[in-house]
């Protein structure tokens, strides 16, 4: 099984240390990457995405960064934000953006992505975990 996460083009101003990151979130089913920053290493690590109707790519994260399965799971969070303006893409309209966020800076916090997306590799070729949970269709 060796599954790997697709590479997409940007605008060419995008932090190049939040693109591997980008590629595997926005590789998975039902999520798209919208703004991501990690300030030059002044700031910590960004990634705002929404979620549109598939849960498996936010469950397939959520599992990759949660502190029992992640070793810097503490150091980040995922959360929930709201926009001002409406969706006009979905049925419902609402504004909902989730948030990956590391709690730490500079060169620890690109260490710390870059040991995220090695989890999400290994998460995404660990065929037990895979079956258990019916993610076969985790990648676009």
């Amino acid at each position: 099984m060796n599954k790997e996460f697709y590479k997409y083009r940007y605008d060419g101003k995008m932090d190049e240390e939040v693109i591997p990151l980008c590629d595997a979130l926005n590789s998975l089913i039902g999520i798209t990457t919208i703004e991501s920053c990690c300030g030059h290493g002044k700031e910590t690590f960004t990634i705002f995405f929404r979620v549109q109707n598939y849960k498996q790519g936010l469950f397939f994260l959520t599992r990759c960064a949660d502190p029992r399965y992640w070793e810097y799971g503490n150091d980040w969070s995922l959360t929930l934000r709201v926009g001002d303006i409406p969706y006009e893409d979905n049925e419902d309209n609402l504004p909902i953006v989730y948030l990956l966020e590391s709690k730490v800076m500079g060169d620890e916090a690109y260490k710390q992505a870059e040991s995220l997306l090695e989890n999400m590799v290994y998460h995404l070729n660990h065929s037990n975990f895979i079956n258990l949970f019916n993610l076969d269709n985790v990648l676009k």
